[in-house]
């Protein structure tokens, strides 16, 4: 079979050959291969250090460390030990690289306590880690001192906690406190339990030992972390373990424990068995949770509802609970949503009368609920449905003007539907040229470019960027991470820049006035980590991407939408013949490109594959079998998952809306939407798809499809007008 090497291959294909061989082993560097930046120093003859030249040390320490010639990788650093130009955090991350890989024994330089625990929390770990190697008892000092501001209880991302929790483990072992390291062991067993990082800690610590150890709060706990961290199962097994007589009985949420921790143990097994489609076990677990726990009842009762409609012939069992949640707990945030799904489900059982009443109810009782106009929507579309086009009409031009200015993505879906189902040509066509300029990169937009084109007026994309936006003004001010994080860039310490440049304090509410935390993005972008930069962006700059892309925005546009792990998406794309843009919209809406991200259900990394999945992809492609780590490399995640929807496309003749339905709810169940629906038009093909999830995702992944299309000058998307509509050859 061949190996992960033909990724590797792959991926070479995307280097810049034609670039300088520092930037081609810094490059290299960015894709997380050391080896083929060393070589690619050694085939330059630039793989001896020169003290003089700080971005070649740099560059050259990181390559030699990671390809396992530890000396090399000692020689290199060394001058930047005391390089005067880095400030002390960029030299605790010169320090942290140069203790793994010296010989030992070896010198060391003082490490100030609070330039450390100014650090992040990963590089926290690695100099942790290094210290441990070298200097157990410093290390042991350092670990006790960072203990004191615990942590592993911060909003950092788990899989940071971990990192820390592990290094913290590995310098008490090395200084022979066993005591002390177990104490840590059972620490990220109840906070980050499902972190491969202390994955090798927690195997020695059997679940039933040590909940009996730590008792039934901290035992909580660790359930809690479980469900957050998607490990459904897991939930499930240990829920039962804590309650032993059984998660819940007739009368009563799990029994042994005390009255304050049943309620919470007993919600997360009923929504972990949901999750994990155990749907009528979550019904009953969740049932008595809410007759018993009233604060949990509201969830309780709307996770109950889900459970029932997920079973064959629940639809009317989930419609009496969920409006036995708007009944009990009308000033529940989820009473409208309740009966939003009541209805919904009312539709999908036929029972019109019955989901108009649901909807009816929303509009005209929760006026500032958040699915408001949602349930006005639904309305308008039950309308259509039931052949009443004239009605439907009136039902959308109020919704037009009620969302106008105010829900963007919902006056662009009824915006479109009005023109749609018009007879007016005239009106119809200024009506989709109106959307297709005001929203030119939504779904809606590449709806009506395809209803334009088909009516010979073909629309302008309807974005005004400059192919190359200009650097942003650097601030006048730098906090001290900040000016580290460059001055690692400076010397070609990307990895440890980033890290850095996600704990900047200009990424603050109030430096957003001066486009400061969009300049610290783009630094972001500079140093490979286009995943960070665009999450940034993505929550704190969501109002302007929801209009046109235009000059002043384009920095937001271009750094919310990136060439995240270019080299590996597009080498993927291209070795399965898709476009790459649709491979990138795909891995956008799929991890918000972390590579790292498990889902509830199990899917793995940057495309979000399912194990059973990737196995079967790497098969075809005579790669090793992956395993859940391998999976987390983005130039392997990649390549399966553009594979998994090559599958796709071609089983679904080339149609992108259908292969994205197949490769969310899986190709059995598009064969048979296709079956029952095929002859619809495509675009209330997707209205109709009943599975929200699936819906919400073909019109997503589309959306970011026509975005990277859009901002990257080439043709816009057009979507076409029937099922059977050829989109891509393959």
């Amino acid at each position: 079979m061949k190996s992960v090497a033909l990724i590797v291959a792959l991926v070479a294909s995307a280097v810049d050959g034609g670039a300088p061989p520092l930037e081609q082993a810094r490059h290299w560097l960015r894709l997380g291969v050391p080896h083929k930046a060393l070589e690619t120093l050694q085939a330059a003859h630039l793989a001896e250090p020169r003290p003089d030249q700080p971005l070649h040390a740099g560059i050259l320490g990181q390559a030699a460390a990671g390809a396992g010639e530890a000396a090399l990788a000692q020689r290199a650093l060394e001058p930047l030990r005391d390089h005067p130009q880095l400030p002390p955090l960029a030299r605790l991350a010169v320090e942290a690289r140069y203790l793994a890989v010296c010989t030992l024994p070896c010198s060391r330089r003082p490490i100030p306590d609070a330039d450390v625990q100014a650090a992040p929390l990963p590089l926290q770990a690695r100099l942790l880690t290094a210290l441990a190697r070298t200097d157990a008892p410093a290390a042991l000092g350092l670990s006790r001192t960072l203990e004191r501001s615990e942590p592993w209880k911060g909003a950092t991302p788990g899989w940071q906690r971990a990192e820390l929790l592990a290094a913290m483990h590995t310098a008490h072992t090395a200084a022979g406190d066993t005591s002390g390291a177990r104490a840590l062991a059972i620490t990220a067993w109840e906070t980050v339990p499902a972190e491969p990082a202390v994955s090798t800690i927690l195997g020695a610590l059997p679940d039933e030992v040590v909940a009996a150890e730590v008792g039934p709060a901290r035992s909580v706990v660790h359930l809690e972390a479980l469900l957050a961290a998607n490990r459904n199962d897991d939930v499930v097994r240990f829920g039962e373990l804590l309650c032993r007589t059984g998660v819940t009985t007739a009368t009563a949420v799990c029994p042994a424990l005390p009255d304050e921790l049943r309620c919470q143990a007993g919600f997360a097994v009923g929504k972990a068995q949901r999750q994990s489609r155990r749907y009528a076990q979550a019904e009953q677990t969740l049932s008595v949770v809410a007759e018993r726990c009233p604060t949990q009842a509201p969830r309780a009762l709307f996770l109950q509802g889900r459970a029932m409609v997920a079973q064959k012939g629940g639809g009317k069992r989930a419609m009496a609970v969920l409006e036995q949640l708007a009944a009990k707990h009308p000033d529940s945030n989820l009473a409208d949503d309740a009966l939003v799904l009541a209805g919904e489900t009312a539709a999908r059982n036929g029972l019109r009368a019955a989901a108009h009443k649901y909807w009816g109810t929303v509009v005209e009782k929760y006026p500032q609920a958040d699915l408001h106009m949602e349930a006005g929507w639904w309305l308008a579309w039950s309308t259509l449905e039931g052949g009443k086009t004239a009605q439907a009409l009136t039902r959308l031009d109020a919704i037009c003007k009620e969302a106008d200015g105010k829900n963007k993505p919902l006056w662009r879906r009824a915006t479109y539907w009005r023109a749609r189902l018009t007879s007016e040509v005239k009106t119809a066509r200024n009506r989709m040229t109106e959307l297709v300029e005001k929203h030119p990169g939504s779904y809606e937009a590449a709806l009506a470019r395809g209803w334009l084109r088909r009516g010979g007026t073909p629309a302008r994309s309807g974005a005004d960027l400059p192919a190359a936006p200009p650097p942003l003004t650097p601030p006048a001010a730098l906090d001290a991470v900040t000016a580290s994080a460059l001055a690692l860039s400076s010397v070609g310490m990307d990895e440890d820049a980033a890290l850095l440049l996600r704990g900047s304090a200009l990424l603050t509410t109030g430096a957003r006035t001066d486009g400061a935390d969009l300049w610290v993005a783009q630094q972001m972008l500079a140093v490979g980590d286009a995943a960070g930069a665009s999450q940034w962006v993505r929550r704190q700059r969501a109002a302007q991407l929801l209009g046109a892309p235009m000059a002043e925005t384009a920095h937001v546009w271009q750094l919310a939408y990136p060439p995240a792990f270019a080299a590996a998406i597009t080498s993927a794309a291209e070795a399965a013949g898709i476009p790459p843009a649709l491979l990138f919209a795909l891995a956008r809406e799929e991890s918000a490109f972390d590579p790292r991200i498990t889902s509830w259900a199990g899917a793995v990394g940057l495309t979000q594959l399912m194990p059973s999945t990737a196995l079967a992809e790497a098969l075809s492609l005579k790669l090793q079998k992956p395993d859940h780590v391998a999976l987390l490399d983005p130039a392997l995640n990649a390549r399966l998952g553009a594979a998994h929807l090559a599958r796709h496309l071609r089983q679904f003749h080339g149609n992108v809306a259908l292969a994205l339905a197949a490769y969310n709810a899986g190709p059995g169940a598009v064969a048979r939407w296709v079956e029952r629906k095929g002859d619809a038009p495509l675009d209330m093909f997707v209205e109709q798809i009943p599975i929200e999830e699936t819906r919400g995702y073909v019109k997503r992944v589309l959306e970011s499809y026509s975005i990277y299309t859009l901002l990257r000058g080439a043709t816009p998307l057009e979507l076409p007008e029937k099922v059977s509509d050829r989109m891509l050859e393959l």
